[in-house]
């Protein structure tokens, strides 16, 4: 009867055991999951970005100088948002993975 008992009980901790594995594992894959729409929609993005080409001119040198500064610094604004969409939306997904685990 006790052999019996401490194999019931060494079961229940085996299971228990791989109900925590299968847990964290399922955390694992939502949280790749939530990458993956963060990258996928990253490169979507890129896709539709264009690409601006400036050919400079003799003459206007000040002009096209303040210009391009406008430009750079547009560029970075932009890429300082799409980073910020990107940590938006990994937190969103993050979320509904999380969500997904309490259920």
């Amino acid at each position: 009867l006790q052999a019996l008992e401490a194999e019931v009980k060494r079961l229940t901790l085996k299971l228990r055991e791989k109900e925590r594995s299968e847990g964290e594992f399922r955390r694992k894959i939502l949280e790749y999951a939530a990458e993956i729409k963060v990258w996928k929609k990253k490169y979507e993005m890129q896709k539709l970005a264009a690409t601006v080409e400036i050919s400079e001119v003799k003459g206007n040198e000040e002009e096209i100088s303040d210009i391009m500064e406008q430009l750079n610094n547009a560029a970075e604004k932009l890429t300082r948002l799409d980073a910020v969409k990107d940590l938006k939306l990994l937190q969103s997904e993050m979320e509904t993975a999380l969500k997904e685990i309490s259920k």
